[in-house]
């Protein structure tokens, strides 16, 4: 499987991740809204950098690489839109085992939140990589 093939099944379980959490928000299942949120962000990230060719950590949260990658491939980027999903991919991550696991449990807000940064991130990355010209 090539990095196109790889990036494409990516967004194809970003997709999956969106669309459960959009299923968990109508059942006002908030933990799983949660679980999903996070899963959709990190494959739309994960999905840009396969179509990069870039190899990343085998970790969640990996906003955090974003920044990274954009200046070594000097690429140009909103520094408020970066910083938004840096910290949307840290809070989802640090919140994803507690929210599956039932170790916290999370409020209504707090899904509403995660749901919104999903969307955040995936109309960015859908306009990102057109931008790179996928």
């Amino acid at each position: 499987m090539n990095n196109r093939e790889r990036k494409d099944y990516l967004l194809h379980v970003a997709e999956k991740k969106y669309e459960e959490m959009k299923r968990s928000w109508k059942e006002s299942d908030w933990n799983m809204v949660i679980r999903n949120a996070q899963e959709a962000i990190e494959c739309y990230l994960k999905a840009t950098f396969k179509y990069m060719n870039i190899e990343i950590p085998k970790e969640h949260d990996i906003g955090k690489y974003f920044e990274k990658i954009l200046i070594e491939r000097n690429i140009q980027y909103d520094k408020n839109t970066l910083e938004k999903i840096k910290i949307l991919s840290k809070e989802l991550a640090d919140k994803r085992a507690p929210a599956y696991y039932g170790e916290e449990f999370y409020s209504q807000d707090e899904a509403e939140r995660a749901k919104e940064g999903a969307e955040f991130v995936k109309i960015y990355i859908k306009y990102f990589l057109k931008k790179l010209g996928t």
